[in-house]
């Protein structure tokens, strides 16, 4: 593919490309056509009249050169008629920065002064970079709104690889008269008096998608919106995907109180915090309780510990009972669990009270109101409520209460 810029004063007025038959990604060649600078990438493009191959490294070893090199420009003087000029495209605009896989593109703040502004509405932030994962500040720049689009780096041909965390939430705003990069938490987009000025929103432009949910200022949304938000881009519907949450005022910034861990186990290395009165987050609804991932807050980013267990086995399986109804009946397997439909079921010597010589089967279910297992500790919940799980003392058993809205957990009283 080969494109053609055409600039009338600085500002882009057309474009222009065609298909090269020789397509190869190892060449770069450049040509110009009334006066326009174009390029190319094609093999085989030497023996064609007009093009000149150029390989990447040839390219790169210019980018590295002193002075703005640009595209062999070879001007017409029918191309300066009327004051209009046509000028190829710099070097280092096409690479995005000079690497085929750093990607820039358009103006950019930093480059011959910061982009000017009166209000954080004027800003938005792009990415500094193709594969950038957004993890510091460098991974982004801010810009005028107005040149949001055109600062994009240019990384339709770049496959980058995953990233290993979620991105941090940053934002552009304006701050002494210059748009710049600002870590939310700590910005002009959630300063606050009180609790009464902030709301929470999803972290980026969507809620579908979302990594988390920050705190903003109520006043600042648009401009916030404004900041993450391709002009003219729209959200598709989705269910809240985020766990209970309020906007508090702490330090004069906006911040995420959680009100129950999140209800799946979130990526390690995300940003975290937990619940007050909650010291450990369980993921899951295994009847083991030590099979059920477990999350931990630990210097502001979430450590999840996963444990591999196999499914407890099903009726008439491993000498387990085929109905709940025989519960009562002597075993010989001491120590066997088993899912007989909606009960638990266990081989135990001293589930009735003292212990005996002799195991039987005993098999619990959830009381009526409660979950059919235990609510994951930490999960959120309404009213007031207190579920047992069985049986007593066990590998299954529990008891979760509902309090200020969390499931916690609390010592079973066991017969002895």
């Amino acid at each position: 593919m080969r494109c053609y810029l055409a600039a009338y004063h600085g500002r882009v007025k057309a474009s222009c490309c065609s298909v090269c038959s020789h397509a190869d990604p190892r060449v770069l060649v450049r040509r110009t056509v009334a006066g326009v600078a174009g390029t190319t990438l094609c093999a085989n493009c030497s023996t064609i009249l007009g093009r000149r191959p150029l390989t990447l490294e040839q390219l790169r070893a210019e980018l590295r050169a002193p002075g703005d090199r640009r595209l062999a420009d070879q001007r017409t003087g029918r191309d300066r008629r009327a004051g209009e000029r046509r000028e190829g495209v710099s070097l280092e605009r096409l690479l995005g920065g000079g690497s085929t896989a750093g990607g820039g593109g358009g103006s950019q703040a930093g480059q011959g002064g910061a982009a000017s502004c009166s209000t954080n509405a004027d800003c938005a932030l792009v990415p500094s970079k193709c594969c950038a994962c957004g993890q510091t500040e460098s991974d982004f720049r801010a810009v005028r709104k107005a040149e949001q689009v055109a600062s994009q780096p240019k990384c339709e041909a770049v496959d980058c690889a995953p990233c290993a965390a979620p991105p941090k939430a940053f934002a552009a705003a304006c701050d002494a008269g210059a748009c710049k990069v600002v870590s939310i938490g700590d910005s002009p987009l959630d300063a606050c008096g009180a609790d009464t000025d902030c709301t929470l929103h999803a972290q980026g432009c969507c809620e579908c998608g979302s990594p988390g949910q920050i705190a903003l200022a109520k006043s600042q949304v648009a401009a916030y919106e404004g900041s993450v938000c391709l002009p003219n881009a729209t959200c598709p519907g989705c269910l809240p995907l985020f766990p209970p949450a309020a906007a508090r005022c702490a330090g004069g910034h906006c911040k995420v109180e959680p009100l129950a861990c999140p209800p799946s186990a979130p990526a390690p290395g995300s940003p975290c915090s937990l619940p007050s009165g909650v010291d450990e987050c369980e993921f899951g609804a295994d009847p083991v309780l030590a099979c059920r991932s477990k999350g931990k807050c630990v210097g502001g980013a979430w450590q999840v510990t996963d444990y591999d267990c196999a499914p407890l086995p099903g009726p008439g399986v491993a000498g387990c009972l085929t109905s709940a109804s025989q519960a009562g009946q002597t075993c010989s397997n001491e120590g066997t669990f088993c899912q007989v439909g909606a009960a638990i079921c266990a081989c135990d010597a001293c589930s009735f009270g003292p212990c005996s010589m002799t195991a039987h089967w005993v098999c619990s279910t959830a009381q009526a109101g409660c979950p059919s297992t235990p609510p994951p500790k930490g999960g959120a919940c309404q009213g007031v409520q207190a579920c047992e799980y069985g049986p007593c003392g066990s590998k299954t058993g529990a008891r979760r209460v509902c309090k200020d809205g969390v499931w916690k957990d609390e010592p079973q009283a066991c017969p002895v």
